[in-house]
């Protein structure tokens, strides 16, 4: 398993089979966005196309072995069960997902990194201890449609006050100041000013799924430099 830095949030790809939109399947457009050079993937199927158990474990195989001749982490959202199963690098959970020590406990054990969701310094706060929790996703710096139960747009100033509070001596995360990865409908225009804020990185789904080849690999390496 890969271990976890910083820097992999910097361009982190997050998609599923519902989004799909140049007539790819899923494992074709990983490989393409492997080989622009994303930092970390992360495999959550949601939306329109329901995946049963067998076909989401078939599909999380065939990227776990891809993510691995790429040497890029895989993180699995909100599916611990599916994560353990495929030996994969991280998992990534919400506000609404199980309790987030239960999982801090068991992917240690495994072996895992931990991500999770927090909007607001409100639901930091209220989040427990974080002991061993890797990363934070904050958003939606947009609104988005990828997710239809996202919180509210936190913008700019949502990104500076989350930062503020990683920052505080009483956030128990194990004196660690854990970084943040921006997420919820982010484009490539964004990224300069999210990287002024002293965010890790970026999570992206459309501006990179909806991407040719071509604009894929360029909007990769602007992300890079941006963070650079």
């Amino acid at each position: 398993m890969i271990e976890f830095e910083p820097q992999m949030l910097q361009v982190y790809l997050v998609a599923g089979s519902s989004n799909m939109s140049l007539g790819e399947d899923l494992i074709t457009y990983v490989e393409r966005a492997l080989k622009a050079g994303i930092t970390m993937f992360q495999y959550r199927e949601k939306g329109p196309i329901k995946r049963t158990r067998g076909e989401k474990l078939a599909l999380a195989q065939q990227l776990r072995s891809l993510t691995r001749q790429y040497h890029v982490p895989l993180v699995i959202d909100d599916d611990l069960e599916l994560a353990i199963a495929i030996g994969a690098d991280g998992i990534h959970v919400g506000q609404s997902d199980t309790q987030i020590q239960q999982v801090v406990r068991r992917a240690k054990q495994q072996g895992m990194f931990v991500g999770l969701s927090v909007s607001t310094p409100a639901q930091l706060a209220n989040s427990g201890d974080l002991t061993g929790v890797n990363y934070l996703g904050s958003g939606p710096v947009n609104a988005t449609k990828t997710k239809l139960d996202a919180d509210p747009a936190i913008g700019i100033p949502g990104l500076l006050a989350l930062q503020d509070q990683t920052d505080l001596p009483i956030v128990a995360i194990g004196g660690i100041n854990v970084p943040i990865v921006a997420i919820g409908g982010i484009n490539v225009p964004d990224v300069a000013k999210i990287a002024a804020t002293g965010i890790a990185g970026v999570a992206m789904i459309s501006a990179l799924t909806q991407a040719n080849e071509a604009d894929l690999k360029l909007r990769v390496n602007q992300i890079k430099a941006a963070f650079a």
